[in-house]
């Protein structure tokens, strides 16, 4: 599996290079490094994507590095941020699904 994310991470290392503004990729980015133990990493790339754009899908993940570093106040306030973008751009049925996930880390 660990070769599987070395590729996944190569992959997207040369997505990012030719489009540096691929929040896309860089959510996938951030999120597999933190998958693999690589939290700080990921969290940095991450917080440097939100220079970018602001995206809920960014401060979702996030909100889930946190987590795994149990750093509960940056979990919640990144949920929180990303239930913002929730309630101004989704349905009503993505913010109730995202705001069941924040309460559960409460």
């Amino acid at each position: 599996i660990l070769k599987k994310f070395d590729i996944a991470i190569d992959i997207l290392e040369k997505v990012i290079d030719a489009d540096p503004k691929n929040i896309k990729a860089i959510n996938s980015l951030g999120a597999i490094l933190i998958q693999n133990d690589k939290v700080d990493e990921g969290i940095k790339i991450l917080n440097n994507a939100l220079k970018i754009e602001d995206s809920p899908f960014i401060y979702e993940t996030l909100a889930l590095g946190y987590m795994v570093k149990k750093d509960n106040s940056k979990t919640i306030l990144n949920f929180k941020k990303a239930r913002i973008f929730v309630d101004l751009t989704w349905r009503k049925d993505d913010a109730s699904t995202l705001d069941s996930t924040c309460y559960s880390y409460r």
